[in-house]
């Protein structure tokens, strides 16, 4: 890429592509560590899909109801609590009401606590629910969870990996050995290996958690990753008593007040992300010059 500075002049350290939760997410890190960053945004506001609407007295959400990651010492806890995201929350009991086709009623009604283990508890107590079964699939799945949002969840584990990372994951080794047999395969042919292919109350649980999660169904969804995502419900999950249009306005908003700027489409003038003690450092990475026009 030919080197070019930004209207102000400056060198910016990394150039943030769509300002969704992921790409707020992104830029506020990179902030953080000293980044100069710009994040550049198709639409005249940030936030993706990330919006409430109201129609005849009643709120909407265009995207996310749901979030997770709002525990103790989580990603998104960990944010609020560092940069003051005043967004009012609320904890569900249960997280979630899945209706549906359960066993030999017509129609039932699943609900799944926000609980370690309330999708499981939950499944095994319909009737002539495969209890064996299932406890031997979630013992697999508890095992895939735990390897991966661990990784997920301490960002020194994640790329770039320097030599201390990477004598981490070779210390870890032992915890990923239940992914070398599901990777390339879908969620369904774990199912099957558990004989609970067939079983429609699963079934149909994971069908709809795949596609709120990884945007396709278990014939499809990749089996680590899709493992993984039905701790969705069970790892920190709230909702926003606002909508999240509100995350959307504080997240940049809270952002800004440290020099960023979310650059729309109409006009994109690039001006450094500072980080949270209002000073902007060079990055150690190699710097991309870039214009964002």
């Amino acid at each position: 890429m030919k080197s070019s500075r930004d209207p102000a002049g400056d060198v910016l350290d990394a150039v943030v592509v769509g300002s969704g939760f992921g790409g707020l997410g992104a830029a506020l890190s990179l902030a953080e560590r000293g980044a100069r960053v710009v994040l550049c945004e198709a639409l005249n506001y940030p936030g993706g899909c990330a919006s409430t609407f109201s129609r005849d007295g009643y709120r909407f959400e265009a995207g996310a109801t749901l979030f997770s990651g709002f525990a103790e010492g989580q990603l998104f806890e960990r944010w609020i609590a560092a940069h003051g995201l005043e967004v009012p929350l609320d904890w569900l009991e249960p997280v979630v009401e899945l209706r549906a086709p359960l066993g030999a009623e017509a129609v039932g009604t699943l609900a799944i606590d926000r609980h370690p283990g309330g999708l499981e508890r939950a499944l095994a107590a319909l009737p002539g629910a495969p209890v064996q079964a299932l406890g031997r699939f979630f013992a697999l799945q508890r095992r895939v969870a735990d390897a991966l949002w661990e990784v997920l969840e301490d960002e020194s584990l994640l790329p770039p990996l320097g030599p201390t990372a990477l004598a981490r994951h070779a210390l870890r080794l032992p915890r990923y050995a239940p992914l070398a047999r599901l990777v390339g395969r879908p969620l369904a042919s774990v199912l099957a290996r558990f004989g609970l292919a067939d079983w429609q109350p699963l079934r149909l649980t994971l069908d709809a958690l795949c596609q709120i999660t990884v945007q396709c169904g278990v014939d499809e969804a990749e089996a680590p990753m899709a493992l993984s995502v039905m701790d969705y419900y069970s790892r920190g999950p709230l909702t926003s008593a606002e909508g999240s249009a509100r995350w959307r306005r504080r997240w940049p908003a809270r952002s800004s007040e440290r020099g960023a700027r979310c650059a729309s489409a109409r006009g994109c003038a690039a001006r450094d992300v500072r980080g949270p003690c209002g000073r902007s450092r060079r990055a150690r990475a190699r710097s991309v010059h870039a214009r964002c026009s």
